[in-house]
């Protein structure tokens, strides 16, 4: 039996917790547990044996311990994990203060597992540690059902503030709560925005004279360096979630006006659009250039229906033609292009390659009215004017009458 009892004189590994002085967790215990189990194994044979009656009592106390000290061990991990997890929550003041009760509950057994570990870190030999204090896997199950209810609470609150703003959805806890920690720094959302908003890599802030950090939000910048200034700026004061809200919908007038301003602007059939395409965002550009070609292909089609002009597709087509070969030689030409700006351009004359390809094939099938079934079976951007918005409408009589004059002012 004492070859049986040697292996529990093995010692926890008890490391130090984020190298702090007075915290400490339980390290790799494989070791243990593989002895644990050799020893489990070996009293279950000894219990199968014919010749145990000898020692039948000592083996069986024997059992009943190896099997409590694997209990005690598993809560133990279980408990760590949840710690683990929730300790940086709890330890930020933000959370406290938004979480009174969770934050009181998870302090109680913060409590525990530090003078548990602390009596670990004194003196690390398993047995020790598992009868340092009466009923620990008691205690360690009762601790674990209060960190169970604070993460429980804890994702319930987490859910408030993913209805509150929905794209919160694309982040994980971890990266929600290191955000909520930190409601009185908004730059702590610059991390995480490229998951809440496509493309967008950070937010630009007014700088404020005082020298205070900066609370003002006044521009948009994409991952590729695009500045975009907001249509008004947004004061980030009050929860997080709301002022992201606000700063969601100002993203959406922004974009709009950006737009109108560039349809506004869009030079004339057959012009040069260099320094169109250069005054105006990438977004706006390639949305006027869809505005661009169902105008003018509706056009043209009109034109072919009431007879004004029975080669107007071919005309259109002509133009198209023109405008992707001048960008085609605009990218090749030694013009000094911005990394953006040929990107640009490069999409630019991808959207208008798909446009005359689809005017060649309206051409071939003789499409002679904006009704046929070859024109509005088509994806075409609409400039809606009574709503200043923008619909893509496809199959759509209605949407195929309405012929935007791209230079009026709107």
């Amino acid at each position: 039996m004492k070859r049986l009892i040697s292996p529990l004189d093995s010692m926890l590994q008890v490391v130090p917790y984020l190298k702090s002085k007075d915290s400490w967790i339980l390290g790799d215990i494989e070791e243990v547990r593989q002895r644990l189990e050799e020893n489990q194994t070996a009293l279950q044979t000894m219990l199968g044996s014919k010749y145990i009656a000898a020692v039948q009592q000592e083996v069986d106390m024997w059992d009943k311990k190896l099997a409590h000290v694997s209990e005690v061990l598993d809560e133990w991990l279980q408990c760590q994990k949840a710690w683990m997890y929730l300790e940086p929550i709890f330890a930020a003041a933000d959370i406290q203060r938004q979480l009174p009760r969770e934050a009181k509950m998870f302090a109680e057994v913060d409590r525990f597992w530090k003078e548990v570990m602390r009596k670990a870190h004194q003196n690390s030999n398993v047995m020790h540690c598992i009868n340092s204090q009466p009923n620990l896997r008691d205690l360690f199950v009762k601790n674990n059902q209060e960190l169970d209810r604070v993460q429980k609470h804890l994702e319930e609150y987490l859910e408030t503030k993913r209805v509150a703003f929905p794209r919160f959805y694309f982040l994980s806890n971890e990266e929600l709560v290191a955000i909520l920690s930190k409601t009185r720094d908004p730059q702590s959302v610059q991390p995480h925005l490229h998951k809440c908003f496509d493309n967008i890599a950070r937010l630009e802030f007014v700088d404020d004279p005082s020298g205070a950090p900066p609370t003002e939000v006044c521009a948009m910048v994409s991952n590729e360096g695009e500045v975009v200034p907001l249509a008004r700026s947004v004061h980030t004061t009050g929860a997080t979630e709301l002022w992201l809200s606000e700063v969601e919908t100002v993203m959406r007038l922004s974009v709009k006006q950006a737009i109108k301003r560039a349809l506004i602007d869009c030079p004339p059939d057959g012009a040069d659009r260099f320094e169109w395409l250069v005054r105006h965002p990438a977004q706006a550009v390639l949305t006027v250039d869809q505005l661009a070609w169902t105008a003018g292909v509706t056009k043209a089609l009109y034109e072919v229906q009431t007879g004004a002009d029975r080669r107007a597709l071919d005309a259109h087509l002509a133009l198209c033609r023109s405008q992707i070969s001048k960008a085609v030689t605009l990218m090749g030409s030694a013009t000094a292009l911005t990394p953006l700006q040929r990107q640009t351009l490069s999409a630019l004359i991808i959207l208008d390659v798909h446009g005359r390809d689809v005017l060649e094939r309206l051409i071939d099938v003789e499409c002679r009215s904006t009704a046929d079934f070859e024109w509005t079976k088509q994806l075409r951007t609409c400039w809606e004017r009574e709503e200043s918005g923008l619909t893509s409408h496809r199959g759509s009589r209605a949407a195929s009458r309405r012929v935007p004059r791209l230079n009026s002012k709107l």
